[in-house]
């Protein structure tokens, strides 16, 4: 079975979503975060960022949170 684009960005968001769920809950254990579903933006669409790196784009209580993967 081949790992197409749709897999790797669908991982990559759930990935992010944990990380960012367990990280911001370790920040402030008494805060709530209310996170956007991730927006996938692939290195290739993005002049700054290489091929295997990816960044995910967050809206959170009116703010922006940015979230860049590398991929190996």
């Amino acid at each position: 079975m081949e790992i197409g684009a749709q897999d790797v960005e669908d991982c990559s968001k759930e990935a992010v979503n944990m990380i960012c769920g367990n990280f911001l809950g370790k920040l402030d254990s008494t805060e709530v975060f209310n996170l956007s579903i991730p927006i996938f933006n692939p290195g290739r669409s993005e002049p700054s960022l290489e091929e295997n790196v990816c960044r995910m784009d967050f809206d959170s209580d009116g703010e922006k949170v940015a979230v860049v993967v590398s991929f190996k």
